[in-house]
């Protein structure tokens, strides 16, 4: 097929920019302590009006993976959701963060794309929480959590935390996934403590199918 000389045009300012700004993130990439050796690709590049999120196939899966495992504490997402399009849906709409907070946050937003999947975080009574079982958490904080059978729910909201690495020449910020997830910050109006070691205390459980090999 023949091109126009405008859509020739077209097509090779779009390359350009395109070029452009995966240059600008690499270079914000060699200077970030958490990413430097990482190669940008225009494929990583999730792009909105106001937002470039660089996610890469291996921060987008080690999110995925994380929320795959229904034997495991936590929420879940489906096994079908595009990330990619869920975060560029949200990434769209304006963040919750504060000015003062280093992250880039939408917490709790109504997914854009309908939901995600499933909140692994309940409510009861404080009481009736501290006689649930206890579990410690896999990773480097080791923390002790409570655990119990039952059905996670499933969720129109949808947290997406980003870190921020800078300003491109076009006026956009660059900003690197750090995670997303489904549900929010709060479960029955009870805000979710940033200690799961606190959760408890709080009246907050992970609820887990009754076969999950974590239950006694």
């Amino acid at each position: 097929m023949k091109l126009s000389r405008n859509e020739l045009r077209k097509i090779i300012v779009e390359m350009t920019s395109s070029g452009g700004v995966v240059q600008e993130v690499q270079s914000m990439v060699n200077q970030n302590k958490f990413l430097k050796g990482s190669i940008v690709a225009p494929k990583d590049l999730i792009k909105t009006s106001q937002y470039v999120v660089y996610a890469s196939d291996e921060g987008l899966m080690h999110t995925k993976d994380r929320h795959m495992n229904v034997n495991a504490p936590g929420s879940t997402m489906f096994p079908n959701v595009n990330l990619q399009k869920v975060i560029a849906a949200i990434a769209s709409t304006p963040k919750t963060s504060v000015p003062d907070d280093f992250m880039v946050k939408w917490e709790g937003v109504v997914s854009p794309t309908g939901p995600i999947g499933e909140m692994g975080v309940l409510y009861a009574n404080p009481m009736i929480v501290s006689m649930m079982q206890d579990y410690q958490m896999p990773g480097g904080r080791k923390e002790i959590v409570k655990v119990a059978p039952g059905n996670r729910i499933m969720t129109e909201l949808v947290t997406l935390v980003t870190a921020p690495l800078g300003m491109l020449s076009d006026g956009r910020q660059a900003l690197s996934l750090v995670t997303m997830y489904p549900g929010g910050n709060d479960v029955e109006g009870v805000v979710i403590p940033r200690d799961r070691n606190d959760f408890a205390a709080s009246g907050l459980y992970f609820v887990l199918p009754p076969g999950s090999p974590i239950l006694n």
